[in-house]
């Protein structure tokens, strides 16, 4: 309580003042004084004021980054694909879907009209799935497959969120309706020549996420009203798990076992990630709020990316590592474009954050926001030694890098 006395008394010894100033120029006093406050209290010791960090050793950008949101990241015949609600890639007008070759950014095809949810090797094919009615100018309808020189049709289903490869078939969820003409309540699986459901998936399951693990297939969701883990046997879906403190969004095997992430950005729960052994539950750690949105390995530790601030009160910028003991920062995360914006006032750890704007032409300006609203990593993947992370930034360890950047752990540096 001491570290909001001094902004509060502030904000009480002007409001007399209001009498004969606008609504607008008291609100502008008052949020000032708010920010002083806060500062103030910061230099007490409470709060946590974070400035962008300068350059951090092993991050780089990928050429001259992406325009709009990336959603997924795969590794198909050697290069590296990111797909989402792109715009251009390198500065060249690029839509849906890009390909890294490692030095520079290429179209595929004419791209993707719409947004990128998921790519995934299948049959030597990639697969996309998300919310678009064309690829390659052709009216294929939310997912489609490109063999490296042109698009083909999937057959239409609807609005695809995950993919999956399990027993040599592909699986797809996120639609509703139907894949084929036949009902499958949200997900399907595909042979490589036509659609076909899975037994009984009950319409008020809203599955999210695919993984394989111990030889089955694994869903994360809704079923009903309950966060889910599910699990695909001989006669159908069974629940393994429910009534989990955060919604599943993203899962991955590290070191035998399941982990399984997500969150509401919500900050009311501190586990936002668990994992299974399949037999019995675990908890890595504990301390991180916010959103989880991607699972990666790369030198044998799993890095989390999403929408958080800190893991146990270090700062991490939206991406962390877990060893399997404790978790660990990676130089500093991602950022706001604007390298003097500073975050001098969190009002908690996960919702509301005062920030103050110390560029000479518009130092004192004072911005309300969500923690980490504008910022994200929804994908992450090691690509020729190195973690790439995608999702919606402008810095990467200090490093421009827009929308998607690249990291190698300073203890692998040559």
């Amino acid at each position: 309580m001491q570290r909001f006395i001094l902004p509060f008394l502030l904000i009480i010894s002007v409001s007399f003042v209001g009498i004969i100033l606008s609504m607008r120029n008291l609100l502008l006093i008052v949020v000032v004084l708010f920010a002083i406050g806060c500062k103030n209290a910061h230099k007490n010791g409470y709060g946590h004021a974070t400035r962008v960090l300068k350059p951090s050793i092993g991050w780089d950008s990928v050429g001259s980054g992406i325009k709009g949101t990336v959603n997924a990241l795969a590794v198909y015949k050697g290069n590296l694909y990111a797909g989402g609600g792109i715009d251009s890639a390198g500065g060249m007008p690029i839509h849906g879907i890009a390909m890294w070759d490692g030095s520079k950014w290429h179209s595929v095809g004419s791209g993707i009209r719409g947004n990128v949810n998921a790519l995934i090797v299948y049959k030597d094919e990639l697969y996309a799935g998300g919310y678009f009615d064309s690829a390659g100018g052709k009216p294929y309808s939310c997912i489609a497959k490109w063999n490296g020189i042109k698009w083909s049709d999937v057959d239409t289903i609807n609005d695809v969120i995950a993919l999956a490869t399990f027993n040599n078939r592909l699986y797809a969820t996120g639609f509703n309706d139907s894949a084929d003409n036949r009902t499958t309540h949200t997900i399907g699986t595909w042979d490589g020549k036509e659609w076909d459901s899975i037994s009984n998936p009950d319409k008020r399951w809203e599955l999210r996420s695919l993984c394989p693990y111990n030889n089955n297939l694994y869903a994360g969701g809704r079923v009903g009203k309950d966060s889910s883990l599910v699990v695909l046997g001989k006669y159908g879906w069974a629940i393994v798990g429910k009534s989990f403190p955060f919604e599943i969004s993203t899962m991955l095997e590290y070191k035998n076992e399941l982990y399984l992430a997500g969150g509401d950005a919500s900050g009311n729960s501190s586990t936002h990630i668990m994992k299974w052994n399949g037999k019995a539950w675990g908890k890595p750690g504990a301390g991180l709020k916010g959103q989880i949105k991607s699972l990666a390995i790369y030198n044998n530790r799993l890095y989390t990316g999403g929408q958080f601030a800190r893991v146990n009160g270090v700062y991490t910028g939206c991406i962390a590592s877990w060893d399997d003991t404790a978790w660990a920062a990676s130089g500093g995360g991602i950022n706001l474009k604007s390298v003097e914006l500073e975050k001098i006032c969190p009002v908690n750890e996960a919702n509301l954050v005062v920030y103050v704007d110390t560029t000479p032409n518009k130092r004192g300006m004072i911005y309300y926001d969500t923690l980490f609203a504008n910022l994200s990593v929804n994908a992450m993947l090691e690509y020729k030694g190195q973690l790439y992370i995608a999702g919606k930034f402008d810095y990467a360890g200090g490093v421009p890098s827009q929308n998607i950047a690249r990291y190698k752990d300073p203890a692998k540096q040559n």
